[in-house]
């Protein structure tokens, strides 16, 4: 019976898997039907892995070294009251500090297991108490399966009525089909879970044209665009920058929607230059402990960089590893994150990054807060179609990111639609905060009532 096979949960039972005796007859721990064991290592003690053997083949069977064994006398005692008292959070609380060894390596002694008080009541009553915990636990556990089931219909619900939204035609289909979800808000928006899904549908929105009304009188996308590669051209002839390199064209020419009037679809190489940082060497104190941000993947949990838990040295920079000015995004190419999310943050300082970001530094400065949203906007498409997999890590697939069309739309939008979008993400937030703080109330007040209920 390896140790993944004992449950921490009361009532399930244990598998197990047939092995030769000549393999299992040392350098293991036994035990027989009836036996009640507990792990006594860390984390398995502390999660309350414990069972009573039942079912094994032949009555006999073996584990692993780090379990405990209690052999019970059938005349005096029940084995799944054993189990009971070992999964009690008494008996788990108690033990812990008992624990002896090393961090990661610690273990629950045998002194502990075996001469911890132990409240026995009459054989009888074991049973009607057995008795009882089964069927509250079955209890519990139909109530926990209608919780499941429940909010994976409320999940679905959601992200069907915010569907409407994004799959709306134009600005007024989508007013309209906002207009049917804001009736029901109290009863949609309840769980964290549906406010991120709100979160990503509001930059979906936006990076649509269908947050912000559209403006006739604003200089449209194609003229900004102008003024970029006149501003690139200049930065190039004065030797600021380099002609950037021509990255290969992304094949997926069909756009995945009709854009508003006065946008225009773009790249991100034509919007700013990318580049990139690396680690200086460990071996170099001259480099470290400076004043200058390092920012890896661990310092990209916000919106914006205002500083890094690493620092480095002027030196480092003078050396090689590149100093990035305000405005410029950051963003993760390579690390575990992106398995989940990905991460973009607009740099309020100089700055310099690892390898595992890369920077793209906009030719318009003024384009940047709108670049990070867009980027965020279409973060489960790039997670799903821009991104592929390696040993331990997810990596950007760069040159077809780089080359990838994104919509822009006039620069007076731009503005626009970040402030409309910070409003309804603080609001978001706020709303999360409110349902976290109830949760909270409810554990407390829950505990509170089973506290006085098994005192009383």
């Amino acid at each position: 019976v390896p140790m993944q096979m004992i449950s921490e949960k009361y009532g399930k039972a244990v598998q197990s898997e047939t092995r030769k005796w000549r393999e299992i007859k040392s350098g293991f721990t036994h035990f027989k039907d009836e036996d009640v064991v507990l792990a006594k290592i860390t984390p398995c003690f502390q999660n309350g892995k414990s069972a009573v053997m039942r079912g094994l083949k032949n009555g006999y069977g073996a584990g692993t070294t780090e379990l405990h064994v209690f052999r019970p006398i059938h005349e005096t005692v029940v084995p799944e009251y054993v189990l009971i008292f070992l999964k009690s959070l008494g008996f788990l609380l108690e033990g812990e500090p008992k624990m002896t060894g090393t961090a990661g390596q610690k273990r629950i002694t045998r002194d502990y297991f075996a001469g911890k008080p132990f409240p026995l009541p009459p054989l009888a009553e074991q049973h009607r108490i057995v008795a009882k915990v089964d069927e509250l636990m079955a209890l519990c556990d139909r109530l926990e399966q209608e919780q499941t089931d429940s909010l994976e219909a409320h999940r679905t619900l959601v992200e069907t009525l915010l569907r409407t939204l994004t799959d709306a035609p134009d600005a007024e289909a989508a007013q309209q089909a906002w207009t049917r979800i804001a009736q029901h808000f109290d009863t949609l928006f309840t769980t964290e879970h549906s406010i991120d899904q709100l979160k990503q549908t509001i930059l979906q929105l936006a990076v649509m044209g269908k947050l912000v009304p559209q403006n006739p009188e604003d200089e449209p996308a194609s003229v900004l665009l102008e003024k970029i590669a006149k501003e690139k051209a200049r930065l190039v002839k004065e030797g600021r920058i380099k002609k950037p390199k021509k990255l290969p064209e992304n094949g997926e020419k069909e756009m995945p929607f009709e854009l508003p009037e006065g946008w225009a679809w773009t790249t991100l190489s034509y919007l700013g230059v990318f580049s990139g940082g690396k680690t200086p060497s460990k071996n170099r104190p001259e480099y470290w402990n400076g004043n200058i941000p390092w920012v890896t993947p661990k310092d990209m949990g916000g919106d914006e960089i205002l500083d890094s838990i690493d620092h480095v040295t002027i030196k480092s920079t003078e050396d090689g590893l590149a100093l990035y000015e305000p405005d410029s995004l950051l963003f993760v190419v390579r690390s575990g994150i992106l398995r989940r999310k990905f991460p973009v943050a607009v740099a309020k300082i100089k700055c310099t990054v690892n390898q595992d970001l890369k920077v793209l530094s906009p030719y318009f400065p003024q384009t940047s807060s709108y670049i990070r949203l867009m980027m965020k906007g279409f973060e489960p498409y790039i997670l799903e179609n821009l991104t592929k997999s390696g040993m331990t890590v997810e990596s950007i697939i760069f040159d077809k990111f780089a080359t990838h069309s994104f919509p822009i739309p006039p620069l007076a939008e731009q503005h626009r639609i970040v402030a409309k979008v910070d409003e309804l993400i603080a609001l978001c937030d706020t709303l999360k905060a409110r349902i976290r703080e109830a949760q909270t109330t409810e554990l407390r007040l829950a505990d509170a009532v089973v506290a006085r209920a098994v005192a009383g």
